[in-house]
């Protein structure tokens, strides 16, 4: 496959407004995500997990919201739907789920939301969770919308060398190692945003969209942590005057971290 051409950058003008909230899980909920994993539970918090959402508003139709959130992954399709359908009902068009996107980190080092693991160690603690994460997210997506104000967004590209092809095969093409594979090719696309408000050039928040799964701090971690998400978000929160970074993860599928730790 031929690498794409980097795009032009694109900018969009509207009434755009963001905000986050924390959705940090108690220590002791049920966390396992990597089959190599040894342990069931966090034995702690490494970094907060957060949600921050960006609002866009029309005058002439419904809002649209970007919602993105410090999670593992959603195993029930109806889990996900509802918590679209609070984000739409937040932001005052219940129902309208279709102009929600609820984008998922991807951490392997916050609890995976499956009720079908309420019988495992910490497991108890899933639901109790979730019902709280619902009520996180139409807390940040009101306070995204109370925040608007007439804002521009610009996206341009770049390059990020963070991840590598995970996928080795070996003895034949039916088996694969989950590892590194040197000759495989790696899509490097990075993708960010920066919102500014119109007039007065204030930062009101960056997007970022990037693929690689956040497994830096691999099998053996067992504290909370949004891994290099979250890391990313601190330097770049550090040279925009804490503006809320908002990560979008990309399609990952055998990409991972070239390090693990």
């Amino acid at each position: 496959m031929g690498r794409l051409s980097p795009l032009q950058p694109a900018t969009f003008l509207g009434r755009m407004g963001v905000a986050r909230a924390d959705i940090t899980p108690p220590a002791g909920i049920h966390s396992r995500a990597w089959g190599a994993a040894a342990h069931d539970t966090a034995s702690g918090i490494h970094q907060p997990l957060t949600t921050t959402a960006l609002a866009i508003l029309s005058d002439d139709g419904p809002p649209r919201l970007i919602v993105g959130a410090d999670i593992c992954w959603i195993s029930d399709v109806a889990d996900f739907v509802r918590f679209r359908e609070a984000i739409a009902a937040a932001a005052g068009m219940p129902g309208q789920i279709e102009n929600v996107l609820l984008a998922v980190s991807h951490t392997h080092s916050a609890p995976p939301l499956d009720r079908s693991r309420a019988n495992a160690p910490g497991g108890d603690l899933l639901a109790p969770y979730m019902e709280a994460m619902r009520d996180a997210f139409a807390e940040v997506t009101a306070a995204a919308i109370a925040n608007a104000v007439p804002a521009q967004l610009v996206v341009e590209t770049g390059s990020c060398h963070l991840a590598v092809n995970r996928d080795l095969p070996y003895d034949d093409a039916d088996h694969y190692a989950c590892g590194f594979h040197p000759g495989a090719p790696t899509d490097t696309t990075l993708l960010v945003g920066r919102i500014t408000e119109r007039g007065t050039g204030r930062i009101l928040g960056t997007l970022v969209n990037y693929a690689c799964h956040p497994t830096t701090l691999a099998w053996e971690n067992t504290l909370i942590s949004p891994d290099y998400v979250g890391t990313m978000r601190e330097v770049v929160e550090g040279m925009t005057a804490s503006a809320p970074c908002l990560f979008i993860q990309g399609a990952s599928g055998e990409l991972s971290a070239r390090e693990c730790h």
